[in-house]
């Protein structure tokens, strides 16, 4: 498959605007925190423009178009902020509307309010937004799943109704507060939300090949993952799992997954490496179907001892090197080796995303690399 990059590196966040694989186009981050607000927009709303105006120029030189995507992703530096993008948001698009996941999280640049990124669709690839009957429908403007064969993208999936807050299923009884886990209500709750969105869409749980999981607190990682191992017994997709703020308060784990059609014709095999820590976790370090690899979010630990010894700064010389960029090359030399094992290298990826524990010093030194 044609790996064709599109326009050139960003100043900002290094990498190039989009990537072309296929009929599919990978959007970089976009974040445009020089977009200047006037008396009628505020600076989320005046940068949300901005970026979609952006985007949608990326996406042209790559011969798609805004009405094109299939997934987006939002981050924001305050979720308070979200009313005014999504003014803006509507004014960029069309039905039918993509699938979304927002998230609040911190920011690279100081001045910036969102980062957007996205999947979108090129050339004859069919795409088609589905509802499910039975499943909550979202108040934002997105739907709940899209599929383009062979893939189908799932909107982010949070414990609500979008009626009364966190659905009634998903809530512990005031009465007896010790009987039941929030975090397992609610992760049981998303997981068979994903479950009957994906038949809807021609799809099921055991064809997810990559899921997102957001947790608002990551102490309830140990929860959530005796329920997700519940779902996910066998060859469990690969995942990346992080901390972020939820646009429903009270809703505390949402999920998103890209899944394969039923019919894509294309068999989902799990990818070994010795040369890789082996988790423990119900998560595969990586994924092969047909072409495509797909890769899950890779830590530096060797799961036995916390951070890699070989990557820890000795405390006697702590100003000889930093441990993001230290981190940052054993994370690579992961990745490297577990797409050699797959077929493929890391010039041939599309899509690369790093979760920073740190501020903008972290993320310089992590570019470094």
């Amino acid at each position: 498959m044609k790996r064709t990059p599109i326009g050139r590196p960003d100043p900002l966040l290094g990498g190039v605007p989009a990537v072309g694989a296929g009929d599919f186009i990978f959007v970089s981050g976009h974040m445009v925190p020089e977009a200047k607000e006037d008396l009628t927009t505020c600076r989320a709303e005046a940068q949300t423009a901005a970026v979609f105006e952006r985007m949608s120029e990326t996406l042209e030189a790559a011969g798609s178009t805004l009405e094109r995507v299939a997934k987006l992703q939002t981050f924001h530096r305050d979720l308070d902020d979200f009313p005014p993008h999504l003014i803006a948001r509507k004014a960029s698009f069309l039905p039918p509307l993509p699938p979304s996941t927002a998230v609040e999280s911190d920011l690279s640049h100081p001045e910036a309010e969102v980062l957007v990124n996205a999947i979108a669709v090129a050339g004859e690839t069919p795409m088609t937004a589905v509802e499910v009957d039975g499943v909550p429908r979202p108040l934002g403007p997105y739907s709940q799943a899209v599929t383009a064969p062979p893939f189908v993208f799932l909107a982010g999936v949070l414990a609500s109704d979008f009626r009364t807050g966190v659905a009634p299923e998903a809530r512990i009884h005031p009465g007896l507060p010790h009987f039941e886990s929030p975090i397992k209500a609610q992760a049981r709750f998303v997981l068979d939300t994903v479950a009957t969105l994906l038949e809807g869409a021609g799809s099921s749980l055991e064809s997810v090949v990559k899921a997102q999981v957001i947790l608002t607190d990551m102490a309830d990682f140990y929860g959530f993952e005796e329920v997700w191992r519940s779902y996910f017994q066998t060859d469990p997709p690969v995942r990346t799992v992080f901390q972020g703020g939820l646009v429903n308060p009270g809703c505390i784990v949402e999920i998103d997954v890209i899944a394969l059609t039923v019919d894509s014709g294309l068999a989902r095999e799990t990818i070994q490496c010795d040369a890789v820590a082996s988790s423990p976790l119900a998560e595969s370090a990586a994924i092969r179907a047909g072409e495509w690899v797909f890769l899950g979010g890779q830590m530096a630990t060797d799961y036995l001892t916390g951070v890699e010894p070989s990557v820890r700064i000795d405390p006697n010389f702590p100003r000889y090197d930093t441990a993001a960029r230290k981190q940052g090359h054993y994370v690579i030399d992961a990745l490297a080796a577990l797409l050699e094992e797959g077929g493929s290298s890391l010039d041939r990826l599309v899509s690369l995303w790093a979760y920073v524990d740190g501020g903008a010093g972290d993320f310089r030194d992590l570019r470094r690399r």
